[in-house]
């Protein structure tokens, strides 16, 4: 799955189960940890302009990834803890 296609589902109504997104962002962000070690293990052969545009595509990538993911999940319901009896 892509960020653009989960984005696409959602605007289109189709009802995810909040797992299956979650465990779809979660692919989406180990594949940019894996691009951002690549990033740096080829840093040695990479001019410094290339360097500083790859790392500024994975940043924005990464913004847009947390925005999706506070987009498409819903917010964590608040609720008081109950409190241990002494």
């Amino acid at each position: 799955a892509t960020l653009a296609g989960l984005q696409e589902q959602q605007q289109a109504g189709t009802q995810q189960e909040p797992a299956a997104i979650t465990a779809q962002l979660d692919a989406l962000e180990a594949g940019t940890i894996a691009q951002e070690k690549a990033l740096a293990e080829s840093s040695y052969y990479l001019p410094t302009f290339d360097q500083k545009q790859c790392a500024a595509k994975l940043q924005e990538f990464k913004s847009r990834l947390e925005a999706a993911r506070s987009e498409l999940l819903p917010k964590k319901k608040f609720a008081f803890s109950k409190k241990v009896a002494r």
